[in-house]
């Protein structure tokens, strides 16, 4: 499934953004792998920032509408997840992941 170029470029600004704005990284990383035995696509984005936060009650809820540690709205990560699941995508925090913030994507 192909993903529109306006719907692409909301998912990037928004992961880039918030790991900006939240986790204040010096360097932020992009890994893709495309497997080619079964055609399954894995991003992962990660920083070397503060990672999560700990006023966070668990991983999955940064995901939900209006959850933010920032003065921001809340809803970046909301949608990120929303137009990833439309385009059949999963979405989660790599939580063993100890060197800062890093957000994984599959197709599922």
């Amino acid at each position: 499934t192909l993903f529109s170029p306006f719907e692409f470029t909301i998912v990037l600004d928004n992961l880039i953004q918030n790991a900006k704005k939240v986790n204040k990284p010096k360097k932020v990383s992009i890994n893709i792998d495309l497997s080619l035995v079964n055609d399954k696509l894995k991003i992962e984005f990660y920083d070397n920032g503060k990672g999560l936060n700990k006023n966070i009650g668990s991983a999955f809820e940064v995901f939900s509408q209006g959850v933010t540690t920032t003065n921001g709205s809340g809803l970046g990560l909301y949608h990120v997840k929303q137009i990833l699941n439309k385009y059949g995508f999963d979405i989660s925090i790599d939580e063993e992941f100890k060197n800062g913030f890093k957000l994984v994507i599959q197709s599922k």
